[in-house]
């Protein structure tokens, strides 16, 4: 009963969200290899592969430091943790997405509610690039677009050569097909 009626809507969105994005990988030619009903973060939330060998992982709530294998992070974030003697974290998007063997990654930040009377795809933008920021020494050796926003009824129109795009649950499923396509075509940095 409690999976059926979640407590929390933006949680609820954020794993339908997440469905969507297997979907879209679906589409685009990959095929499941594992994925998890009830998200932890020790575990991938899906993997998923294609013939050609290119391989997807999507990680919930996971810190980039954990998803890009790194065991010390130096991000900004961190740095002012430690320099304020707080004990150490680091900032954890909605979703990561990686894809190997190219290692493009992908920020995922997904947005139900509205914050200070800003509309979700704005406080969504506002969250990717504080971590586009924190993490810009790992992720500016990436393919752009590097940040996904899904704003929930986003009046956006995706735009896969900017660094950051925004969709609605509309158009999801177009804007992970035209990342994809981006990657596929642009060079590293």
């Amino acid at each position: 009963r409690r999976l059926l009626v979640p407590w929390q809507p933006d949680r609820l969105f954020e794993l339908f969200a997440g469905f969507k994005l297997i979907e879209a990988f679906k589409i685009a030619g990959y095929h499941e290899v594992e994925r998890r009903v009830l998200p932890l973060r020790q575990v991938p939330f899906a993997r998923l592969e294609r013939v050609d060998g290119d391989r997807i992982t999507l990680w919930y709530q996971r810190g980039l430091p954990l998803v890009a294998g790194s065991a010390i992070f130096d991000g900004e974030y961190a740095r002012a943790l430690a320099a304020n003697g707080l004990g150490q974290s680091s900032l954890r998007p909605d979703f990561i997405i990686t894809r190997e063997p190219a290692g493009e990654v992908l920020l995922v930040e997904v947005k139900f509610t509205d914050r200070e009377n800003e509309s979700p795809d704005r406080v969504g933008i506002k969250d990717v690039l504080t971590y586009l920021q924190d993490g810009r020494h790992v992720l500016e050796q990436k393919r752009r677009p590097r940040a996904l926003v899904v704003a929930w009824n986003s009046k956006a129109i995706p735009n896969a050569e900017a660094d950051v795009v925004i969709c609605s649950q509309y158009t999801l499923k177009p804007a992970v097909a035209a990342i994809l396509d981006s990657w596929d075509a642009s060079p590293i940095g």
